[in-house]
C-alpha cells in the first residue's frame, strides 16, 4: 500500500491538474480488471459485494489497515 500510494503521488506530480480527478477511477478500473482476470467474474462480483457491505457497516481500510474479504 505504501509503495502504491507513493506511486500515485508521483503520478500526480507529472499529470496535468485537469487529469487528477481521474486517478481514483482509473486505479479502480485497473484493479477490477485484474481481479476478473485472476478470480473470474463471479468471484470478483462476490468479493466486491462483500466489500461493499463491509464499507456500509463502517469498515474503514484507511484507519484499520487491509481488509480481508475472502
Amino acid at each position: 500500500m505504501k509503495r502504491l500510494t507513493l506511486a500515485v503521488k508521483v503520478a500526480e506530480t507529472v499529470m496535468p491538474k485537469s487529469s487528477l480527478d481521474y486517478i481514483p477511477n482509473a486505479l479502480l478500473n485497473i484493479t477490477i480488471s485484474r481481479m476478473i482476470a485472476i478470480e473470474g467474474k463471479t468471484k470478483t462480483a462476490i468479493l466486491l459485494s462483500t466489500l461493499s457491505e463491509m464499507i456500509r457497516e463502517g469498515v474503514d481500510p484507511e484507519n484499520r489497515g487491509p481488509v480481508r474479504i475472502s
